[in-house]
């Protein structure tokens, strides 16, 4: 009775007193928060911050309510529905309740992407909690040059204005428009600036200072080693991670900024109204659901109506200019599927675009925007990133409601962290994965591949029983191996030395890959390091080549492709446009089905894979280890490894 009391109480709370929606939603998440530790007290619910820089400890999920068949049921399925999942690892109050590895095994390192966007954020608030960057502050004012990217890209410098929130909020203005203005979405000059500031307030280099303040009281001490970046961390993300090392981020975002000290004890690193500010939009009039560089599943209708940005949804290849002359308001914008399971021309009638979102509004109609431009350097996604009230199963009738204080830190690929603090839950879904969705065929849709995750696992994760009582003792785990570290050294063939190496990466445009060693016999007659590879005999033309062997040593992507059923249960939607995806071979691995029993998320799965590696450069010396490119002697996967395109196999796959 009394957790129906409480909630009443909270009810009557929020509508005690006149506030907006905006208000409302904040006042929500430090309610929730502070319901759920209650309630976690208050029915003697174990809970912990975290494994801190110890070993992960887990719990008999009936500790909570939860059911561990159920949940090995509920990460199958979402592995099969949202193709391909590496891993699925679901933490409680803290406690790991179900680790599965579908592919690979728990030592397996994986590039995060803009996972890793996330952990900058959380450094940037150590920062803040130890009193030395002011978030408002202009980061001219920390003495930093704005020579490392263009502030004044149409002749007004916004570099004196910009401030630490503006690029941890996505809103720089990319040295087009006024910081704050738009949502621009970077992961390369303008967020790098991000570390700049670190090292400017701490008189350190952010990697070393980063790994002492954050990562290794985390327990990941490598986290930051091999960015490369001369002491600087990459801002954008790109970290390697294993699922547990996504597994202690998520913790400590979803405790909102404490771990535990050596002791045990609770230890805060970064202040709890910033951790706070991750999980809400600072400039909702731009995009409401995006907070510090993390996503979020805010209800965008209530918190700021008529904007309905941002969903991750990247859209198709064409652009939409909303302006007859081909200036002001361009988009990239998702089509429908055609007759031939294609995605259909991208025109007026037939694209799926928000014209009217403040991302780019009118009143800057004078900037400039061409047809045509780089994808990459300008946040033109308006159209595509249309959410019309929640970002996860948006226009999906019969979507589990997903909490409206989830946040999500997304790397390309369909990499998540997902922090929900109102419930103390931390999931982690890692894989290889371009879902596409019925309205935005042929462009990849995150919000989609993330809606078939959240609703194959939601009941799963949610209390359907009361808890155990007296609670199950915790089992500490294994400590899972760092494999940043360097293997053995390889040795040439007999008679030989290496000349240099070849540094592949893996397709569909990855940054990792495997590094090959090239023996004197295998010398190019070019040493460039663009053309150096593809001049070693028969490195194109040799089927044996190292060349092919992408699908050897980078496994498979997958598509998950929402379709009607029952009317495409036979139907091949597994064929992809060829303009796009000319070196891909592509089978149908699930036949199109519903999700968690609803029909408006019927998903058919395609397993793809290229043979050739997508890029390989030339370099004088011989491979130097890196979890990035590390030697590639043997097939050694970084995804899901199969040899050859075949059925999936679950069992795992052993790793670097």
């Amino acid at each position: 009775m009394s957790v129906y009391w409480t909630s009443g109480r909270v009810a009557v709370l929020l509508q005690c007193c006149p506030m907006n929606h905006y208000t409302r939603m904040k006042m929500a998440l430090l309610v929730t928060i502070s319901l759920a530790t209650f309630l976690s007290a208050a029915l003697a619910v174990p809970w912990t911050p975290g494994p801190g820089a110890g070993a992960f400890q887990s719990m008999d999920p009936s500790a909570f309510g939860m059911n561990a068949d159920d949940l090995k049921a509920a990460a199958d399925e979402s592995a099969d529905a949202a193709l391909y999942r590496y891993c699925t690892v679901i933490v409680k109050n803290g406690y790991i309740v179900h680790e599965q590895y579908h592919h690979n095994n728990s030592e397996t390192l994986y590039e995060s992407d803009s996972m890793g966007k996330t952990a900058t954020a959380a450094a940037i608030g150590v920062a803040v909690y130890q009193g030395l960057i002011d978030l408002d502050k202009p980061i001219i004012e920390y003495n930093l040059s704005s020579d490392m990217a263009n502030w004044s890209a149409t002749g007004v410098d916004y570099f004196k204005v910009v401030t630490t929130r503006h690029i941890l909020s996505q809103a720089s203005g990319y040295g087009r428009v006024a910081p704050g203005s738009f949502f621009t979405y970077d992961s390369d000059n303008y967020i790098q600036y991000l570390s700049y500031v670190l090292q400017a307030v701490t008189g350190e280099l952010p990697a070393v200072w980063a790994t002492r303040e954050l990562a290794a009281p985390l327990g990941i001490p490598n986290l930051y080693t091999f960015d490369e970046l001369d002491g600087q961390i990459s801002a954008g993300g790109g970290q390697m991670y294993t699922c547990q090392d996504a597994a202690r981020v998520g913790a400590f975002i979803t405790s909102l900024g404490l771990t535990v000290d050596e002791n045990g004890n609770p230890k805060r690193l970064v202040g709890e109204d910033y951790m706070k500010m991750m999980f809400q939009p600072s400039y909702p009039q731009n995009n409401a659901a995006y907070g510090f560089l993390t996503w979020l599943n805010t209800d965008v209708e209530e918190i700021y109506p008529g904007v309905h940005c941002c969903a991750p949804r990247w859209g198709h290849d064409g652009y939409l200019c909303t302006k007859e002359n081909g200036t002001g308001h361009c988009a990239s914008c998702c089509a429908p599927r055609d007759a031939n399971n294609q995605p259909a021309p991208v025109t007026k009638e037939t694209a799926f675009c928000n014209t009217s979102s403040t991302t780019l509004n009118e009143a800057n109609a004078d900037v400039v925007v061409h047809p045509g431009q780089p994808r990459d350097e300008w946040m033109l996604r308006v159209g595509s990133a249309y959410i019309g009230k929640k970002m996860i199963g948006d226009n999906m009738p019969g979507t589990i409601d997903a909490p409206s204080d989830m946040g999500i830190a997304m790397g390309w690929a369909a990499r998540y962290i997902i922090a929900v603090p109102s419930e103390n839950l931390t999931i982690i879904s890692i894989g290889t994965s371009e879902g596409w969705a019925t309205d935005c065929w042929g462009g990849y849709d995150d919000a989609y591949t993330l809606a078939l995750v959240w609703n194959t696992l939601a009941k799963a994760v949610r209390p359907s029983k009361p808890p155990t009582k007296p609670s199950p003792k915790p089992v500490t785990l294994p400590v899972v191996r760092d494999l940043r570290k360097p293997k053995e050294v390889e040795q040439p063939p007999p008679g030989e030395e290496f000349v240099g190496s070849c540094s592949c990466t893996c397709s569909p445009g990855e940054g990792f890959g495997k590094c090959f060693n090239v023996p004197s016999s295998k010398a190019p007659k070019d040493m460039s390091a663009e053309k150096g590879c593809y001049t070693i005999p028969g490195f194109e033309t040799d089927k044996d080549s190292f060349y092919h062997k992408n699908a050897d040593y980078c496994g498979m992507t997958g598509f998950p492709k929402q379709c009607n059923y029952p009317a495409d249960k036979d139907v091949d939607l597994c064929t992809l446009p060829p303009s796009k995806y000319e070196k891909f071979n592509c089978s149908t691995v699930r036949k199109c089905a519903p999700v968690a029993g609803n029909s408006a998320l019927a998903t058919v799965g395609c397993s793809c894979f290229t043979t050739n590696f997508d890029r390989c450069i030339w370099s004088n010396s011989t491979c130097d280890y890196s979890p990035y490119f590390p030697p590639g002697r043997s097939a050694r996967s970084l995804g899901a490894n199969f040899g050859k395109h075949r059925k999936i196999n679950k069992k795992p796959i052993n790793s670097l």
